[in-house]
């Protein structure tokens, strides 16, 4: 094979005639470029004095840069009270020591700070002269970022509505309601305490919805939570009815038709592990006896 070169104004020659006999030689390489950058740490003075100001700062600058300050000026415990309000909100004061098992008087110095950062909000409670606390849109935000998903989708997770999110709780239509559940779960958390074991999970309503299909039926069964118990080793699941009785026979009536054939399903495997079985508690006022015995 006889390659061959073309020049514009030489014409076409021979490319080996072209190259020299023999090659010049490549000269060595030198020893590798040793280059030290030095250690970035965000432990510094400055970063230290500029977070917490630019946290609690809600003009100025870029949303990036408030979510990092507030990412440099939280603590772990701190991030951990806001993933409880995100995933569970209507969380009182004492609810929160309970769960978190910190001194209230400590919760409160954090959930001041938190406020101050806008990452939660005090809503009154009716009847009582105690607030709940609910996650703002910047809390949902700081968390999805953090977690690396999308606000909407943490939401939808959560369950979260714009009521609850702008601290409206006149337009949050479930808000007692939302109140005795957490209130139940948190009695089920104290009292596995006091016996030696714990609530392992607690699960809100958005995250125990279960669709399943039974007898050609498509089934949509939707409790207001869910968990598992640990007592004396065992483990032990349960999905979590609740009602104050704005339910009448009826809608009892559907609920516990989804519920048998959840059960007749095996239908919580999916959600629970497959060699547990489930349970299912209902938590009720009087007024919700007399509207279901209708």
């Amino acid at each position: 094979l006889e390659l061959e070169w073309r020049h514009a104004s030489r014409g076409t020659a021979r490319l080996a005639a072209a190259l020299p006999a023999t090659p010049a030689p490549v000269p060595p390489l030198g020893p590798p470029l040793q280059v030290v950058l030095p250690r970035l740490s965000l432990d510094t003075p400055v970063l230290r004095a500029w977070a917490p100001q630019r946290a609690v700062q809600a003009e100025g600058g870029s949303l990036r840069e408030r979510l990092a300050a507030i990412a440099l000026s939280t603590s772990v415990e701190d991030r951990r009270v806001v993933e409880w309000l995100v995933h569970h909100p209507l969380l009182t004061v004492d609810h929160l020591s309970v769960l978190l098992e910190t001194p209230a008087t400590s919760l409160t110095r954090r959930l001041e700070w938190l406020e101050r950062c806008a990452l939660v909000r005090p809503v009154r409670v009716p009847e009582g002269d105690r607030d709940a606390r609910v996650p703002s849109r910047l809390a949902v935000r700081w968390l999805a970022t953090e977690s690396g998903t999308t606000p909407r989708s943490l939401e939808r997770q959560a369950g979260l509505t714009s009521a609850l999110l702008d601290g409206d709780s006149a337009a949050h239509r479930r808000f007692e309601h939302d109140l005795g559940v957490n209130a139940t779960f948190v009695r089920l958390h104290a009292d596995a305490r006091r016996a030696g074991g714990m609530l392992a999970l607690w699960r809100n309503e958005a995250e125990s919805r279960c669709i399943f299909v039974d007898r050609g039926r498509c089934w949509w069964v939707k409790p207001d939570g869910s968990g598992i118990l640990v007592v004396d080793g065992r483990q032990v699941p349960f999905l979590l009815e609740y009602d104050r009785g704005t339910l009448d026979g009826g809608d009892f009536a559907e609920k516990f038709a989804g519920c048998r054939a959840y059960y007749r399903r095996a239908a919580w495997r999916g959600h629970f592990h497959p060699n547990h079985s489930c349970s299912l508690s209902a938590a009720t006022t009087e007024r919700s006896v007399a509207s279901s015995m209708r």
